[in-house]
């Protein structure tokens, strides 16, 4: 039998050699585009704000613009349909039913290694993009400083990157929970219905508080008292577990009886 930490560790090595999984690494080339544009003075790229940039503020800024092109969402998406739903399509996953006899287990270990790579794409994310601010963008003194962070703003930039990050992790407890139910594709166009309907939600009362992207949205458009900003990161937190454990009911419950021979 093969115990959880080994099953997770062969997830972890599927997912990277798997080429597809290494397209979510576009998402760095959208801060490398941005800070050769500010270093070379092009006029495809603009900076309106009236104050200075800073290290730490640049890297969340650029999360944010990344998380409002959208495409990422359905590239992880699509990533994580193709490791459940493909497999189960496929039916790969035949391959360790008889060894594991868990499929509580191999959910939970597929969706943590999808978690874990998202994670760490997330992890090289920050530290490229303080590289390039540091080696371009702070040379143009006119727009930036060598600042890497203002303390009294440190809780709302730690607020503003948690909250889009939540949102990933929703759409991943999403396409794992679909995944039993649908075949890839179909997962993806499901997904993004989703996405576009939480969108819609932010703007009716009461039922806004159900919708992740509205905390999102709020923190970044935040402007007060940093009690209110940690009310919001916890509204963030506890609306994206609270729809990831009904994800993973339905989605395990579905898995455990699916006819997959």
């Amino acid at each position: 039998m093969i115990n959880s930490k080994t099953l997770y560790k062969i997830e972890l090595l599927k997912l990277i050699k798997r080429k597809d999984i290494w397209v979510l690494f576009l998402i760095i080339g959208i801060p490398i585009f941005y800070s050769i544009g500010v270093y070379t003075n092009s006029t495809i790229i603009t900076y309106e704000s009236s104050e200075k940039e800073y290290a730490l503020n640049f890297v969340v800024s650029m999360f944010e613009f990344c998380y409002m092109v959208f495409i990422f969402l359905f590239i992880l998406s699509l990533n994580t349909a193709r490791t459940f739903a493909g497999e189960i399509d496929d039916k790969s996953i035949l391959l360790f039913l008889p060894r594991i006899n868990n499929r509580k287990k191999i959910y939970f270990c597929k969706k943590n290694a999808i978690i874990t790579i998202f994670s760490l794409i997330s992890l090289i994310f920050i530290i490229v993009t303080l590289l390039l601010y540091y080696l371009l963008v702070v040379k143009r003194t006119d727009i930036a400083t060598n600042i890497f962070y203002i303390k009294d703003e440190l809780i709302y930039l730690i607020a503003r990157f948690i909250s889009i990050y939540l949102v990933y992790i929703f759409v991943i407890g999403l396409s794992m929970c679909l995944s039993p139910f649908f075949k890839q594709i179909s997962v993806v166009i499901f997904t993004a219905i989703v996405l576009v309907i939480n969108m819609y939600m932010q703007h009716f009362p009461i039922i806004k508080y159900l919708s992740p992207t509205y905390y999102a949205s709020e923190v970044f458009n935040f402007k007060g008292d940093n009690k209110f900003l940690l009310i919001l990161l916890f509204g963030s937190i506890l609306i994206t577990t609270f729809y990831n454990i009904i994800f993973d009911v339905i989605g395990i419950k579905k898995f455990i009886r699916k006819d997959i021979s």
